[in-house]
């Protein structure tokens, strides 16, 4: 269940990311590509840092425990899944998606299988609360 969760989880925020890149250039080009950009950014920069600082970064994101570490996932996914709900820019949309997909891309590059869980549950935990609760992201 782990990596078909994993495959989900990730195909579920490429795919918002590029509904809102599309929504964004419909709107006008300028607004696309700031859109583009900036969910670009954050993967650009995780991959400069997962490449550059590993064993840093290593230590730091498995210093929590699992429990603490899926508690704040868990704020953390339904506070981006909140964000895209009550948003009206979709530059912002597109950075808060960015921002999370980059951070589930560093973990799983940084961490053992035993210790990303906790981080991929907890995002999609929080994701599925505020969907449950407040609906989907636009709607």
């Amino acid at each position: 269940m782990y990596p078909a969760l994993e495959v989900l989880v990730n195909t579920v925020l490429l795919g918002l990311s590029g509904y809102y890149v599309i929504h964004a250039f419909n709107e006008n080009v300028s607004l696309g590509v700031r859109t583009a950009a900036v969910i670009l950014i954050p993967l650009i920069v995780v991959t400069y840092l997962v490449k550059n600082l590993r064993l840093p970064i290593s230590r730091a994101a498995s210093a929590g425990s699992p429990r603490l570490t899926f508690a704040l996932t868990t704020a953390v996914g339904f506070s981006a899944f909140l964000v895209l709900r009550q948003s009206g820019s979709l530059a912002l949309d597109g950075f808060v998606l960015g921002l999370v997909f980059s951070a589930l891309i560093g973990v799983r590059a940084s961490l053992q299988e035993d210790r990303r869980i906790s981080y991929l549950f907890g995002t999609a935990l929080g994701g599925l609360i505020a969907v449950a609760i407040f609906g989907l992201p636009g709607g």
